[in-house]
């Protein structure tokens, strides 16, 4: 016969039941806020399309903007910046036999820095040691998401990182995936950029500082969102349905589950998987 529980043992068991039943309802919690943050972004990309046009049009003239041509330099790679080996940019010439992985991303974009934040310190470590490289490819759809325009003025603020100083670009994207602000509010204005751009080690001169505040790279943004949402992309003829998206030698990786969009380690494999076929 099994002995009678006492009832302080009785309590403990109750009590450590009770700590599972808050521990698994506070992660179906973080998971259904994830799933909601995912189908928000979904629904606003399905009208993408139709509204890149209307996003972009009250973006003004060329006027009062630095001259800083038509493309941001060391855009190179499909309008995207390639990092290598201390994470530094690599010229179109170059030829890198590792990994590469390509990431589309809109900096207003939640589900990107759901992908970003706990990947950033394993994409470094392969980046910086020349185990692979790292393209970035920054686009704007999610102006209407955010009071002050931030998803372009955003894009534009990277668009100037690349062009003035691209050894800097990988500390830009972890910082502004970090601090990003949420959606319909703005809490990053330009000379928080500005800042952004310092910490990150940027010379902010005056012409960095007008690249920014003009949104001088802003007809570029429209331009190649408009095309990375509309056009398969040229080295691997997938179609770039919405951000983040994420393209490892050619491989599209995807998720089933916010758990699987956050779990660096399944990231990690995918990776590993591209490097055998």
């Amino acid at each position: 016969m099994n002995e009678k529980l006492t009832r302080s043992e009785q309590r403990e068991i109750a009590r450590q039941k009770a700590r599972e039943i808050r521990e698994q309802q506070q992660k179906k919690e973080k998971r259904n806020k994830l799933l909601l943050q995912l189908s928000v972004v979904a629904v606003l990309l399905a009208a993408v399309a139709a509204v890149v046009a209307f996003i972009f049009g009250s973006q003004g003239t060329n006027a009062d903007r630095p001259d800083v041509g038509d493309t941001p330099a060391n855009m190179t790679f499909d309008n995207g910046i390639r990092l290598g080996e201390g994470l530094q940019p690599i010229s179109a010439t170059e030829q890198q036999d590792v990994p590469n992985i390509q990431i589309w991303v809109d900096y207003q974009c939640p589900v990107c820095q759901a992908f970003d934040v706990p990947n950033n310190q394993q994409i470094r470590s392969w980046v910086d040691t020349g185990v692979a490289t790292v393209e970035y490819h920054p686009i704007s759809f999610l102006d209407r998401s955010s009071v002050d325009n931030y998803s372009s003025r955003a894009a534009n603020f990277a668009a100037c990182t690349a062009n003035y100083s691209p050894e800097s670009y990988f500390d830009v994207n972890g910082i502004l995936m970090e601090r990003q602000p949420g959606e319909n509010s703005g809490n990053l204005t330009d000379n928080d950029l500005l800042g952004i751009a310092e910490e990150a080690g940027v010379e902010v001169n005056d012409e960095f500082s007008a690249c920014v505040e003009s949104k001088a790279f802003a007809d570029w943004i429209q331009q190649t969102t408009d095309e990375v949402l509309t056009t398969p992309r040229p080295d691997s003829g997938i179609q770039i349905g919405g951000t983040p998206a994420v393209i490892v030698n050619g491989q599209e990786y995807s998720w089933g589950s916010a758990e699987e969009l956050v779990n660096p380690a399944r990231f990690a494999s995918f990776v590993q998987s591209t490097m055998a076929e």
